[in-house]
């Protein structure tokens, strides 16, 4: 073998190194529902404080926003240590409409959370992931947590789930990063939506 046959080899071999050693291994530890169920209902607690506030408008099923929501910032900036910023903007994107030139939300659209009736926290567990490399090296400060919780939603048709995953802010508070699964309810009647007992009729 000449030495650039072997310069080639050993750079292969040092690449193979760094792919392996660069994989993550991640570890998971069970974590009590209870404090899950806390976590879940801190991070959607604006959106439900927010819903609560709305009234009847003029315009059959859209409702009037409360004072202090102008706009898309002003409502993302309620969930502001609650959640990442692109959930808010996510739900503005799902509940809000404009008429007008006013904006609205949509009282056919109802966001399931664990604030719904009859939901539930099935498994929640924190993973933990570190690279090969920083195990062998006993890197611990460079391991990544983040909370998984897995939710069973009752909603008007069948039982549906939804996984949310939680990371940690630098005051080491659980904070939404995002979701997967149902995220929506489109309803047929206003009186359907399990926000509707709070709205207000318009003065």
């Amino acid at each position: 073998m000449n030495v650039k046959e072997a310069i080639k080899r050993a750079a292969a071999i040092f690449m193979i190194f760094i792919e392996i050693t660069s994989i993550n291994i991640s570890e998971k530890t069970d974590f009590e529902k209870d404090h899950a169920r806390a976590a879940l209902e801190e991070a959607y607690r604006p959106l439900e404080e927010f819903v609560r506030e709305l009234s009847f408008s003029e315009y059959e099923a859209l409702l009037k926003l409360p004072d202090g929501i102008k706009c898309e910032e002003d409502f993302v900036e309620m969930f502001e240590g609650h959640m990442d910023d692109s959930n808010a903007r996510g739900f503005y994107e799902d509940l809000f409409v404009e008429k007008n030139g006013k904006i609205y939300v949509d009282a056919k659209e109802y966001i399931p959370s664990i604030y719904t009736e009859g939901s539930r926290v099935k498994k929640a567990y924190i993973r933990e992931k570190q690279t090969i490399m920083n195990r062998l090296l006993k890197r611990d400060s460079k391991k990544t947590e983040e909370l998984v919780v897995k939710v069973e939603l009752q909603t008007s048709g069948p039982t549906n789930n939804r996984t949310e995953y939680f990371v940690k802010d630098d005051s080491g508070k659980w904070i939404l990063d995002h979701a997967n699964g149902l995220s929506l309810c489109g309803l047929v009647n206003v009186s359907d939506n399990p926000w509707s007992e709070s709205w207000k009729q318009e003065k």
